[in-house]
């Protein structure tokens, strides 16, 4: 039996010297992970086109935005100015007179702080 076995052993060694077992190892070379396309890089679900789109479009945005903003506050409030006829009185040496005038707002903006200055030709004043 040692003689059997010894003839398998060697025709067995015999067939694999002539054809050999297939290597279980895929022969493609390797691509390692980390270098992956242009297009199939994502940074938190978006490609770098789109953040490089984001990143110039944002400040654009942002200033119309800003510049709209500004406007709409901005605008000033609708004031209008009525003065009624001044009303007369002559004394003995001189002539008196009073005149009255109102500034009123139509409520599209409201205002503060308003000051009205105003002027009279050959008038004085007693403060």
């Amino acid at each position: 039996m040692i003689c059997a076995a010894s003839a398998n052993r060697i025709a067995l060694e015999k067939h694999l010297q002539e054809s050999p077992m297939p290597d279980p190892t895929p022969t493609t070379p390797e691509t390692p992970a980390t270098t992956a396309p242009e297009a199939e890089r994502k940074w938190f679900g978006k490609s770098p086109g789109d953040w490089i789109l984001a990143v110039v479009i944002a400040p654009i945005y942002s200033l119309l935005l800003l510049g709209v903003g500004y406007w709409l506050n901005s605008s000033a409030p609708h004031l209008a100015l009525n003065i009624a006829p001044p009303v007369q009185f002559q004394g003995e040496k001189t002539k008196f007179g009073i005149i009255t005038f109102s500034v009123t707002n139509d409520g599209s903006k409201t205002e503060e702080s308003v000051e009205c200055y105003f002027k009279t030709q050959g008038a004085t004043s007693f403060w």
